[in-house]
């Protein structure tokens, strides 16, 4: 119930915190770009953030699905690496 305790103006946990700031990214990123945000966070280990990286880098130009979609391949093959680690 975190977004509402927001909304009341309760004092969030840290973790509740970060859940909530998560879920204002990822809005905020399917408000600016609807079906390739939806895309981007399809993909294995990619969260918000990556997705934002991702999706910055085709802002102001025409996004091409197939760049985009190497660009996930490519984190997501980044993430299958770094796994083990997290």
């Amino acid at each position: 119930m975190c977004i509402r305790d927001s909304i009341k103006g309760v004092k969030l946990k840290k973790e509740e915190e970060k859940i909530l700031k998560e879920l204002e990214l990822s809005s905020n990123l399917y408000i600016s770009y609807k079906k390739f945000a939806a895309l981007v966070l399809a993909g294995k280990g990619i969260g918000p953030k990556t997705a934002e990286q991702i999706l910055r880098k085709f802002y102001g130009k025409e996004i091409s699905e197939e760049k985009l979609i190497r660009e996930i391949f490519e984190k997501e093959k980044e993430f299958l690496r770094i796994r083990q680690f997290i």
